[in-house]
């Protein structure tokens, strides 16, 4: 009371918050000393949120220096000077020096922040904040510092002491302030910040966890088991074509041959790589082609590495070097080497998520809890929740690497502006269409038939294409004459076979000579001797398609 009157206190207060101790644990402390009389007053607060930071703790601190001073003058007749309060952090100076300056909407610490400006408002005397500098011990001795940076020391000491001894103790103070006016909840938990963002979120669980239920993806009860925070966390670092990957893989949207042939006919639903049907978002994990089994088991170990840096036991890095090898064939209990094993109850969790859960990301709380002891013996200094971002990390590149894979194939231009499968389904057309009986075509389209079909295969996709279209031309043609719906008569020049070419001449060559056009070198050749080179060409081209796909790709360069 004297040196509230008297002018002659230094107070000051601060915050502490410690990630590598506790991510859910912020500590303040305050001090109050009277140069006059010496004597000094000090206190410490623990609390645990979920909204834990330095600047929480600041403002805690903030809280109760002005709790002391509101309770000092409550004695009424007294004319109080101005009184100064000294603090490091520069955001709780300005919110100090103007309390009734309203909060914004997307304010962080609302809660503690509405208390504080309420109190330092409501006091019987102005508040003048003043910034101090914090830890000035590591630039010069403690003879050089002032009195209120010596003070500032202290109450920095006072916090880490404090916030350690609350963290093994397990004591904490409630999240319910003196002179609070309203406090808003979302479910269970109390709001910090925005309220619009925390009442998105609360109502985002809820839809998520009835989404995926309906899914069957994950039971409503088994929403809890999956470590959502850390899962939103990575999503933070990915681009945005990234995150709506990994949104069309998780709702099975993505654009697999499953989901291409419902809207398109020409899509065969099965896998480019196996070759099995039903090719759907689930299968792009399980495939078990050769190449991507290869890939699979190189993406696997940069998972096994994550264990390995944590410093785990050996039995849980085989236990998921065996599940992951599986490929969703059998349960992660299954891979067990001991009945009675420490990790039982892992793999129970683990199977109730299922296999799609781990290799897109969704891991289970319970895993961080096993690494957390492993990781602290080893004084990493990446804390639980960074070694748990880098664990699904490696669980989304898994599953992105399987599908860069499959795509390589089924849209990887390899000649002509072509896709191998693009390739594959016109020179099956072409086998299909070269064995057409003459009798099937008019007789003016009958010279498609007598193509050299060794050329053809060695030429350009282009020049197959044409020949396709020309093809299917003329049995649509045929077709329709047979049915009647053309008279013969008014298509006349149709009905008759193509002339052939005659020997025409050409102009004198400087010499005098005359030469014949190309076009009439096969005049001379029998029908009989066309026929058999038009056969041995179709047979030749029927066992060897695969010379046209090594010729296709010699062209272009490509090995």
């Amino acid at each position: 009371m004297h040196g509230l009157l008297a002018g002659s206190l230094v107070i000051v207060h601060d915050g502490s918050y410690m990630r590598e101790v506790c991510p859910n644990v912020c500590s303040a402390a305050y001090m109050l000393y009277c140069t006059d009389t010496g004597n000094r007053a000090k206190g410490t607060v623990v609390e645990w949120s979920d909204s834990a930071d330095n600047y929480r703790g600041e403002i805690l601190g903030g809280i109760m220096a002005q709790l002391v001073l509101r309770a000092a003058s409550r004695v009424l007749g007294h004319d109080y000077p101005v009184t100064a309060v000294d603090c490091d952090n520069q955001g709780v100076v300005i919110h100090g020096n103007s309390p009734t300056r309203s909060l914004k909407e997307k304010q962080p610490q609302a809660d503690v922040l509405g208390v504080f400006k309420r109190l330092v408002m409501e006091q019987p005397f102005q508040v003048n904040y003043c910034w101090v500098q914090s830890h000035t011990d590591r630039a010069k001795k403690w003879a050089q510092c002032s009195l209120k940076e010596r003070v500032n020391q202290k109450v920095d000491r006072l916090c880490r002491a404090a916030l350690i001894d609350g963290v093994s103790s397990g004591e904490f103070i409630e999240s319910i302030f003196p002179f609070e006016q309203v406090r808003v909840y979302a479910g269970d938990t109390k709001v910090t910040g925005s309220l619009r963002s925390a009442f998105e979120r609360h109502w985002g669980f809820h839809a998520a966890r009835e989404h995926y239920h309906n899914l069957g993806l994950i039971a409503r009860g088994d929403f809890n088991l999956v470590w959502w925070d850390g899962m939103e966390r990575v999503m933070r670092y990915y681009t945005k074509m990234f995150r709506v990957f990994v949104t069309k893989q998780v709702s099975g949207c993505a654009g697999t041959n499953h989901e291409l042939a419902k809207w398109n006919d020409d899509v065969v639903d099965k896998c480019p790589n196996c070759g099995l049907p039903g090719e759907s978002t689930k299968h792009v994990t399980r495939c078990r082609d050769e190449g991507r089994v290869q890939l699979f088991r190189q993406s696997a170990e940069d998972v096994l590495e994550c264990l390995h840096d944590a410093g785990v036991e050996m039995e849980l890095i085989d236990l998921f070097d065996d599940y992951l090898s599986a490929q969703g064939t059998r349960t992660m209990e299954d891979c067990l080497r001991y009945s009675d094993s420490d990790y039982l109850l892992l793999a129970q969790v683990q199977d109730r998520l299922g296999w799609d859960c781990l290799v897109e990301g969704r891991i289970s709380t319970l895993l961080l809890e096993i690494v957390k002891p492993f990781l602290a013996r080893r004084n990493s200094r990446r804390s639980l929740v960074k070694w748990g971002c880098g664990f699904v990390e490696s669980l989304l590149n898994l599953t992105h690497k399987q599908w860069l894979f499959r795509n390589s194939k089924k849209h990887h231009k390899v000649a002509d502006g072509l896709t191998l499968e693009q390739h594959e389904r016109i020179f099956a057309r072409v086998r299909e269409l070269m064995w057409t009986e003459e009798r099937e075509l008019l007789p003016a389209h009958r010279y498609l038939l007598h193509e050299d079909f060794a050329v053809l295969g060695k030429s350009s996709a282009r020049i197959r294409l044409v020949w396709i279209k020309q093809m299917e031309s003329a049995l649509k043609a045929a077709e329709r004459v047979r049915t009647g719906l053309i008279v013969p008569g008014s298509l006349h020049r149709f009905m008759r076979p193509r002339l052939r070419p005659r020997l025409t001449r050409r102009r004198p060559a400087s010499g005098g000579r005359v030469s014949l056009s190309p076009s009439s070198a096969g005049r001379a050749t029998s029908r009989w001797q066309q026929q058999q080179h038009i056969l041995r060409s179709r047979r030749w081209c029927g066992e060897n398609v695969s010379h046209f796909h090594s010729a296709t790709l010699q062209r272009t360069g490509v090995t």
